[in-house]
């Protein structure tokens, strides 16, 4: 299979991106798709030389090892020779059966040639192939790129568990937390997602014209054609979907589509995070060590752009667009089968490209970060009046423990008016604690109270995420 980028390509995914996405071909060209469908056609023609014709194939070996070259062997030629039939036949996937043919002839009876695509529709042997090759990709491609990509954050989570961090609640100061429980935030979340997607099963249906096994159970109607097309689903690791129209109702792929848009949301938030965060001042986004030609402004050569969490955010809505478009109408069909969701099906690969060009470039990203803790413990130190949530908190606790005090002030009401849209520095806060009516031992308590200490359990609840995701891993 050709890995060249297309020079004069329409899409950037063939063109700009197409480095980062080569491995990608194998299961979403249109090559691809036909090696699938050539791969479903063979299995189905071997169980049915076995199930009808009782002809076996460990006692032929010269057939067997002919059947398995013809996938082992498949290539730019085998496809080509293929789209050749599909331009006199019009039909792609009645192409893939006269190939078959015109194979098997040099090695089986022409009799038995009969048995391929034998009671099929063409959508039987399509939806088993997309899900066969949406699944391979999942497993070999997207979740081990989402694994180096929760690595990465636990690396991080664990470095900076420890590190105060300004927080922002409608983007103004707020109680502070630490960089690395942060961070366990965003691991969490696509350490959900990582399991549901790992755990996904796929659904596929092989039943004939309109789902009732009608051709089969004519021509043969000793065969128990629902096992053995049960059967037959399994196989391939796949779950059967037991009663349908001509089309596989699509249901289950729009789960998978959901769960996909559900990464990518997860991503575009981080991205955003990460961007705001740059631009603070609180991470620096380091310049790239091993390519010192880089520059991030054609006419201001000082700035190094957040370009990598820009690009993730990009292709992260451009995947969501397109995953909601597929999950809404692929599950939508006219009577028994029409032949919009044939097109649709086509981008499938393009949704998922998108979404695993959105994970690369975070990873990318990931790599050229780092906390500035001089920043963010400047930024804390700046801001004492963050320190307005713990007094009037412990204020509130002393007049619990204290049967006397129901004419003291509202400790809410006493710390609002003091700092409420006003700059504080340390010294009117020590002015302002050493007006509180408490004793000189909680006044102390109240002076003495750092502002990057105010991270409550912060380093805690990172390190439980980092234990769970450690746990399951084994990094």
């Amino acid at each position: 299979m050709s890995v060249n980028k297309k020079i004069d390509a329409i899409s950037p995914l063939d063109g700009r991106y197409y480095k980062d996405l080569s491995e990608l071909s194998a299961f979403f060209s249109e090559e691809a798709l036909f090696k699938y469908r050539l791969k479903v056609e063979i299995e189905y023609f071997k169980l049915l030389l076995k199930e009808i014709s009782n002809f076996d194939l460990d006692q032929n070996q010269n057939q067997s090892n002919f059947l398995k070259s013809i996938i082992d062997n498949y290539n730019d030629r085998t496809y080509q020779e293929i789209k050749s039939i599909e331009a006199q036949t019009n039909h792609d996937v009645k192409a893939v059966e006269i190939f078959l043919r015109n194979k098997l002839l040099e090695v089986f009876p022409k009799n038995l040639l009969n048995l391929i695509h034998f009671g099929l529709t063409s959508e039987d042997v399509n939806n088993i192939s997309y899900n066969l090759l949406i699944k391979d990709y999942i497993t070999k491609i997207h979740l081990p790129s989402l694994k180096s990509l929760l690595h990465s954050l636990l690396i991080l989570s664990s470095k900076y568990k420890n590190s105060p961090w300004p927080a922002r609640t409608h983007g103004q100061m707020a109680t502070p937390t630490t960089a690395g429980k942060e961070l366990a935030v965003y691991l969490n979340r696509l350490f959900i997602v990582y399991k549901k997607i790992n755990s996904f099963e796929f659904y596929s249906k092989l039943n004939g014209a309109t789902g009732n096994f009608s051709a089969m159970v004519f021509a043969a109607k000793e065969i128990d054609w629902y096992s053995l097309a049960d059967k037959f689903i399994n196989s391939f690791g796949l779950k059967t979907n037991i009663i349908t129209t001509q089309i596989e109702d699509n249901d289950n792929l729009a789960e998978l589509f959901f769960l996909l848009k559900r990464q990518n949301n997860i991503l575009i938030d981080f991205n955003r995070d990460m961007w705001m965060y740059i631009s603070y001042g609180y991470l620096k986004n380091l310049a790239d060590p091993n390519n010192t030609k880089e520059i991030g402004s054609s006419t201001m050569p000082h700035k190094i752009n957040p370009i990598n969490f820009e690009n993730s955010e990009g292709n992260s809505l451009l995947s969501n667009n397109l995953l909601n478009l597929l999950a809404d109408e692929l599950t939508r069909s006219r009577m028994q089968r029409d032949l919009v969701g044939s097109t649709l099906f086509r981008n499938v690969g393009v949704a998922m490209a998108h979404s695993y060009l959105a994970l690369k470039n975070v990873l990318k990203g990931l790599k050229r970060i780092d906390v500035d803790e001089n920043v963010t413990k400047a930024v804390l130190e700046s801001n004492p009046s963050l320190l307005s949530e713990p007094i009037q908190t412990k204020l509130k606790m002393l007049q619990i423990m204290n049967s006397s005090a129901n004419d003291e002030d509202d400790p809410y009401e006493l710390t609002k008016q003091y700092f409420r849209g006003k700059s504080n520095d340390r010294e009117s806060y020590a002015k302002f604690v050493n007006s509180l009516n408490i004793s000189e031992k909680q006044k102390k308590i109240f002076i003495e109270l750092e502002v990057k200490e105010y991270i409550g359990i912060a380093p805690k609840l990172a390190e439980r995420v980092i234990e769970e995701v450690n746990n399951y891993f084994k990094f």
